[in-house]
């Protein structure tokens, strides 16, 4: 085990800390470092190299949102972290950020229900949640949201073929975006004919979404 390579790490991540706002992107580079740690055979290495980090980890804690960031990400942390609170030595720095370990473990599963389609509603308001996951080149994960959306069905006569309005609109057209909507509205269409025996004319559909993006990469 190179040893001196582990404490360049440290000192890295350390200097990473520092400089990084966000969250989500301190707790997957910290779990990974401790993950990097575990290899050290020698337990009291360990803590040498972990004592500091894991106080930060607690402050992390209270402020990570897994929501947005895929879920398999923050579950391979959260395995990392229960690996530290079933250690000896270590377990006594997450003392207090069990109610958090445990807060964000029921935010993954309500996370994976959107994913799923299960869904629900944003602040008790009928506006249905699911989740906007965008791959990007960041190397600790893909940055995401939870939006929600109105739909509008405008009956205009004369209509060929059914145009779908979207807002905000982004500045080129989104050609998947496109093809998605038109294969969920073909699905509900055909729903409603095999449920219902009545045949669908022709709308301009208008989806807003809450989120002012510039771009959609929804899942739908």
């Amino acid at each position: 085990m190179d040893y001196y390579f582990i404490e360049s790490k440290h000192q890295k991540l350390l200097g990473k800390i520092r400089k990084e706002h966000s969250p989500r992107t301190k707790f997957l580079i910290i779990t990974q470092y401790i993950n990097s740690v575990f290899q050290i055979p020698d337990k009291s290495l360990q803590e040498a190299f972990l004592a500091e980090v894991l106080i930060e980890m607690n402050i992390v804690l209270k402020n990570y949102n897994p929501f947005g960031l895929h879920p398999d990400k923050t579950n391979e942390s959260l395995t990392i972290i229960e690996q530290i609170i079933s250690d000896e030595n270590l377990s006594r720095y997450f003392k207090k950020s069990n109610v958090e370990i445990q807060r964000i473990k029921d935010e993954v599963k309500l996370l994976e229900n959107f994913i799923s389609g299960k869904g629900f509603f944003i602040d008790n308001h009928e506006r249905f949640a699911f989740p906007l996951l965008e791959s990007g080149d960041n190397e600790y994960f893909n940055l995401g949201v939870i939006d929600s959306l109105e739909i509008t069905l405008n009956l205009k006569k004369g209509l060929e073929d059914n145009i779908f309005i979207i807002y905000p609109s982004a500045v080129e057209t989104d050609e998947l975006l496109t093809r998605q909507l038109e294969i969920s509205w073909q699905f509900a269409k055909k729903y409603f004919v095999n449920k219902f025996g009545r045949k669908i004319p022709n709308f301009e559909i208008i989806i807003g979404f809450e989120k002012n993006m510039e771009y959609i990469p929804v899942i739908l």
